[in-house]
């Protein structure tokens, strides 16, 4: 049963990093559009996305992690969930720049601005990390692990 328990909580916890994620990036692309969301006539994140993402990406994780690790019977299936978020943001940042997508049209729905955006190298590898920091520390939260005092 343990083991049951552990992998629904790595399925619950990244299905709550993606609600989060969805509904943060929904919010975030209603408040900017497409012209506050990418750069002029390009397919490349605007600074005020890219630090919507960053904060988006640690949030989501630590909800996810927070979920994973109230679920779990111990504290490896919240690292596996953390092991996968890194995982999924390390691809998604190896591939970035694989798509060519050509000049970003005036009209952009938020499934194409998720498909074609194209994210500083910076940040794509800041995003993966932050988002699995996120799930331990949720997790580690979820745990009523107290943080050590400095």
């Amino acid at each position: 049963m343990a083991v049951v328990k552990n992998i629904a909580s790595v399925v619950l916890g990244y299905l709550g990093i993606f609600v989060v994620t969805f509904v943060c990036f929904a919010v975030l692309w209603t408040a900017l559009g497409a012209d506050g969301s990418f750069q002029p006539g390009s397919w490349t994140v605007s600074g005020a996305w890219t630090a919507g993402a960053i904060v988006v990406a640690l949030a989501a994780g630590v909800v996810g992690g927070f979920v994973s690790g109230k679920v779990a019977t111990g504290s490896v299936a919240p690292k596996v969930l953390a092991v996968i978020v890194v995982g999924l943001g390390m691809l998604q940042a190896l591939t970035n720049y694989l798509d060519e997508a050509g000049p970003r049209p005036e009209s952009v729905s938020m499934f194409d601005a998720a498909e074609f955006a194209v994210y500083p190298a910076w940040a794509a590898w800041l995003i993966a990390l932050l988002g699995a920091a996120g799930v331990l520390f949720g997790a580690s939260k979820a745990r009523g692990r107290a943080e050590p005092e400095a």
